[in-house]
């Protein structure tokens, strides 16, 4: 199973009861929108941030642990000492499916992106999929070049 189809499956509501996946130590569902995806291993920030960049995203850093930015949005962030997980988390921010989940930050997020049409009061659910799982596919990628050569080369 991927990382992706994982963190999928617990949105829907199921719960992940197979072995962990290698190098990841928890994942856990904060609430509607927030993901947080703790790691065996110190976040290497590095290699996110390259990730991030060549995938369309920019990166917010400074005194601080780095921000993956999508139009000024923060879509991913690094954890810092007073998160559970410390630097070993990414907390992946997302847009709900439903309009009645949706904080008014959300729905003017989902606006900016063109995924919802406030007028009408409707979902384009394929730009909803299309935004949810880009930012999925950095943490994706980011798993299979921290722990994915490894994975393959027990096999």
């Amino acid at each position: 199973m991927t990382l992706i189809e994982v963190i999928l499956s617990m949105m829907e509501g199921g719960v992940y009861k197979n072995s962990p996946l290698h190098g990841v130590s928890e994942i856990d569902i904060i609430n509607r929108n927030t993901v947080r995806v703790t790691f065996r291993d110190k976040i290497d920030c590095s290699i996110l941030s390259s990730i991030a960049l060549e995938e369309g995203y920019t990166v917010d850093s400074g005194s601080y642990k780095p921000r993956i930015m999508d139009r000024g949005t923060i879509v991913i962030r690094v954890g810092s000492r007073s998160d559970r997980g410390g630097d070993r988390s990414l907390f992946l921010y997302l847009i709900p499916s439903s309009i009645d989940s949706m904080n008014t930050y959300d729905k003017c997020i989902a606006s900016m992106h063109g995924i919802l049409d406030i007028d009408g009061n409707k979902i384009d659910l394929g730009k909803l999929v299309n935004y949810n799982l880009r930012i999925l596919k950095v943490v994706e990628k980011y798993w299979e070049y921290r722990y994915g050569y490894m994975r393959r080369r027990r096999i």
